[in-house]
């Protein structure tokens, strides 16, 4: 993953699956809800009830071009990788996919993000 110079053509990415993960619901049906018209790309499994078609795509450069075509990248983590501080906590990989590819990344886990960076 690396930054590129590309024209940064969505308001939101988000890639990451609802079929393993359905407390993402909790964060971004509201966000879904609130864009309405606004430019933004989910690609995943599960969102067909959004009207977003299945969609997936392995790691390697079509997903670090993906990251880098939007201006606020969104990393919702699995329950278990966020459970607290007290019970469990895990970075998936995406927080340094994201990073290296220099997007702005909105995440959920706050106590794991603390103690590594």
């Amino acid at each position: 993953m690396k930054p590129l110079n590309i024209p940064r053509l969505f308001d939101i990415v988000f890639v990451g699956s609802l079929d393993h993960a359905p407390h993402r619901l909790l964060f971004l049906e509201p966000l879904l809800k609130s864009l309405g018209s606004r430019n933004f790309l989910f690609i995943g499994s599960g969102w067909q009830k959004y009207g977003i078609p299945e969609q997936l795509v392995a790691w390697g450069p079509l997903l670090n071009a993906i990251y880098n075509l939007g201006r606020v990248c969104i990393n919702i983590h699995t329950d278990e990788q966020s459970q607290g501080e007290n019970q469990g906590i895990d970075l998936n990989n995406r927080v340094f996919d994201l990073a290296m590819a220099g997007c702005c990344q909105v995440c959920d886990n706050p106590d794991c993000h603390q103690a590594m960076f």
